[in-house]
């Protein structure tokens, strides 16, 4: 099961008698060897179209032939087709809308929705119902991709810190590390920061993440402490088990709790929300784990820096390695959204100037930036898009689902944009860190 879905449902259901609908999609005799025909089939649309649907295109398919009608349909108001004339026997049904009106479609207009396929055997007296799933359609949306300049707005830390990761919980306030400064911050959607000086002395805090935004939990590499803290600025420090583990990554785990990486300790580390801690060891030797993230609930991702690996491990703590083309030196990992659901994961490969995906079956596909860009972090945005820093680029690379890059420069120079959160952050804006100006970045596009 992924993280989210939206669907639209379509429902088709054979009927004796036939209901009233307001028009009829004559189909023919059908293939042969179908048998008799079937009275009728009422397609009824059991919930309103999707905001801005103007024409459903059905797309039967029985054997040999192929039967394509459109249809109006009016936005906020449930709509009733009949089909009569189907053929006895199997028929595959699949469904298009689009934002235009039905006289502006044609045969090359890419559907602004499109739905799976489901197969039936239909027959006489029997009735029948087809449930399609209407989704948004990623080939139109990068076919339209529009890419206007973003305003750029930018927060001074005031204490002059450097942030460096930054996450987000969906609700509520960002939360970030300044790892040089031991301290972590917490920035509203209004741009008002507060920091809070970690109180174990140089616990060099780097990984950071946040269910909601009214508490955070983050990692201390050097104090070797997993750190919990609250919008008040209370503090919790749990040891780790093992010594010098290197405590890096961390993300809120899909069953609850907290799953981190440790740097040096070659292994992947769980903590509860009461501070007990189980570690899970890497097959691999001198992996280095980095990030780690996850996109279903049965298993988390992470990189490994080292051995130019991927893992995934299951809940209850088996590993699996999947080898990266370009080997070692990989960053952090996220999430892969394409718009309409959460699919695969990217991950940033810090030495070889690209980023890449990684499929449930460990396919590896690569994209390239620009040279001498040494990204580190990335992640989705509710756009759509992904969003990767090039810090000694001072650029912020934007990926769309098929690969296509877009880089945007902040205004301040040498700002070193290192870190974006978790769907980009709230309002719509897309926030990162600039780790050399000392400030909490936005962009918002047109």
């Amino acid at each position: 099961m992924s993280r989210a879905t939206r669907t639209l449902a379509l429902v088709l259901a054979a009927f004796l008698p036939p209901a009233c609908g307001p028009q009829a999609l004559s189909v023919g005799d059908g293939p042969s060897g179908g048998g008799g025909d079937i009275s009728s089939v009422t397609a009824e649309l059991d919930t309103v179209p999707p905001t801005g649907a103007q024409c459903l295109r059905l797309t039967i398919v029985m054997g040999a032939t192929v039967e394509r009608q459109l249809y109006s349909v009016v936005p906020g108001e449930t709509t009733r087709f009949q089909v009569s004339g189907l053929a006895a026997g199997p028929a595959t049904f699949s469904g298009d809308a689009f934002n235009a009106a039905c006289s502006a479609v044609t045969g090359k207009s890419f559907p602004t929705w499109v739905s799976d396929s489901q197969t039936v055997t239909l027959s006489a007296g029997t009735p029948t119902k087809v449930f399609l799933t209407f989704r948004q359609n990623v080939q139109a949306i990068v076919s339209a991709d529009f890419v206007g300049n973003p305003t750029f707005q930018e927060f001074s830390i005031p204490s002059g810190g450097s942030p460096e990761l930054i996450t987000w919980g969906f609700s509520g306030d960002l939360w970030f590390t300044e790892p040089s400064a031991n301290r972590v911050g917490r920035i509203t959607s209004a741009g008002v920061i507060t920091e809070y000086t970690v109180p174990t002395g140089g616990s060099d805090p780097i990984g950071i993440a946040t269910v909601g935004g009214a508490d955070a939990w983050f990692t201390e590499y050097v104090a070797n402490r997993i750190g919990h803290v609250t919008s008040a600025g209370v503090f919790q420090e749990f040891v780790i088990p093992t010594a010098n583990a290197g405590p890096y990554g961390i993300i809120p785990g899909p069953a609850g709790g907290y799953w981190f990486t440790e740097y040096n300790a070659n292994k992947i580390g769980f903590i509860t929300s009461t501070g007990t801690i189980t570690e899970y060891p890497i097959p691999t030797a001198n992996s280095f784990p980095v990030g780690i993230d996850w996109v279903t609930f049965d298993r988390l991702w992470f990189t490994e820096s080292g051995s130019g690996k991927i893992g995934s491990i299951t809940l209850g703590g088996a590993i699996t390695e999947y080898p990266v083309p370009s080997g070692g030196g990989l960053g952090r990992i996220c999430t892969g959204y394409d718009g309409i659901d959460f699919v695969n994961m990217w991950f940033v490969e810090s030495n070889a100037d690209k980023v890449a995906t990684i499929a449930s079956d460990g396919t590896v596909t690569e994209y390239n930036l620009q040279s001498g860009a040494a990204p580190f972090d990335l992640n989705y945005a509710f756009d759509g898009n992904i969003y990767v820093p090039e810090p000694d680029a001072n650029l912020i690379a934007r990926v769309n689902p098929l690969g296509a890059m877009f880089e945007f420069r902040p205004p301040t120079n040498g700002a070193y944009p290192f870190s974006i959160p978790q769907a980009g952050g709230p309002d719509g804006k897309i926030w990162f860190t600039e780790l050399a100006a000392s400030r909490i970045g936005t962009m918002t596009f047109p």
